[in-house]
């Protein structure tokens, strides 16, 4: 059976291989290749890389699968000069598959949504965040255009005949599907070790003063909330707490992060480490003390479920799924000025006894996110789905 597969993800070049992040050659051969024979996937051009970042992203290449991939730099100027060329594209690719599976918010899976309902083709919606939160905490560009994405995000989800969610609640409610649906993350975590968590609850005991703090997301996307731990450890500064240090991994421009912290009396408590590969963010997070996910917006967020697994005390916001994976008292509030003010609150509240109970917690947790235990979920889903299109619009 020949799959679609829809998403505004952009892959980057390097000496005629595409690589990415999440969307690589693993992931089509184990999830997607096992259910679909033939994978024609449409994504974004994301322009040449170099050998150095291409060693930090993953090889997008697989048999059985093909990219049509389209200049899609900015939404704007692509609507305005490349908007028909996309639809033709997209109309062909659709004739082409037995089903799509299209993944959203994304532009680019809203096409080929309409093509599919025009040509009456069934599709899978793969529900990873919300549209609204994701634009309207971007910028006033974001502001513009987080009503209609909503809209578009919430009819495509209702009509669509089978979804899946990565949360359990939170986008369920706001994106409610007609269809057949489950909650299932995307999160793919190998089988975790009980040395792991021995090994962390060693370090607890046997830490220092000082303590590392760290969150991984892009430096220069705003609604990834680095700057709320920043004024946190402001506010803990004016207070003769300086003993935290605050690493970032992540790329883009740091000079607004900076700027943050040079403004709060703290730029020689944060760190920036840049991207590193898969393997060593693993390894960084066996050196660090407290994980935490200040996002504006999110799905069920992959970063703090690695974080979870390496035993770590983590803290996060109450944006989308975040409150599903964590304690209530480990939550913080995003709205009005409490962020700042409940990070220090909670980072003072982390002592040692608090951090080994936190560390044995997430760290139980996190093997519901295990690769064996949600794939199998998945790939009864997605059997199903396959089933379905043959019966009714095949066979």
């Amino acid at each position: 059976m020949k799959l679609l597969f829809a998403h505004s993800v952009p892959f980057k070049r390097h000496e005629g291989q595409l690589y990415a992040l999440t969307f690589n050659k693993q992931l089509w051969e184990s999830r997607y290749l096992p259910v679909f024979s033939q994978i024609t996937v449409i994504g974004r051009d994301g322009g040449i890389i170099t050998k150095e970042e291409a060693a930090n992203m993953k090889l997008a290449n697989a048999d059985n699968v093909d990219f049509d991939l389209v200049p899609w730099k900015n939404l704007a100027l692509a609507k305005l000069f490349h908007y028909r060329n996309f639809r033709e594209r997209i109309k062909g690719a659709v004739s082409q598959c037995d089903c799509l599976i299209a993944r959203v918010p994304s532009e680019l899976s809203y096409m080929a949504i309409k093509e599919a309902k025009r040509q009456s083709k069934p599709y899978l919606v793969e529900v990873v965040g919300c549209a609204w939160d994701s634009l309207w905490n971007h910028s006033w560009k974001g502001k513009m255009a987080a009503l209609p994405s909503y809209f578009a995000m919430k009819r495509a989800v209702k009509e669509a005949q089978y979804a899946i969610y990565v949360t359990n609640e939170y986008l369920q409610q706001r994106y409610s599907c007609r269809g057949i649906s489950i909650g299932c993350s995307d999160v793919t975590l190998k089988p975790i070790d009980d040395a792991i968590l021995e090994k962390r609850i060693s370090k607890i005991q046997n830490s220092t003063e000082n303590i590392v703090v760290g969150t991984t997301a892009a430096v220069n996307v705003h609604y990834k909330g680095q700057q709320h731990v920043i004024e946190a450890l402001g506010i803990l500064k004016s207070q003769g707490i300086s003993n935290y240090e605050y690493q970032l991994v992540g790329s883009g421009d740091q000079s607004c992060l900076k700027t943050i912290a040079q403004k709060c009396g703290v730029l020689g408590q944060v760190k920036f480490l840049g991207s590193l590969s898969h393997e060593r963010v693993f390894e960084w997070l066996d050196n660090i003390d407290i994980y935490i996910q200040p996002s504006l917006t999110e799905g069920l967020p992959r970063s703090l479920v690695e974080a979870m697994s390496r035993g770590l005390p983590c803290l996060g916001s109450n944006a989308g799924g975040i409150p599903e994976l964590l304690e209530h008292e480990h939550v913080f509030r995003l709205r009005n000025n409490f962020a700042r003010e409940e990070i220090a609150s909670l980072l003072r509240y982390m002592t040692a006894d608090h951090m080994r109970d936190s560390a044995i917690r997430n760290f139980r947790k996190s093997r519901d996110y295990q690769m064996g235990v949600l794939e199998q979920k998945r790939r009864g889903f997605l059997n199903a789905y396959k089933e379905a299109v043959e019966k009714t619009f095949i066979g």
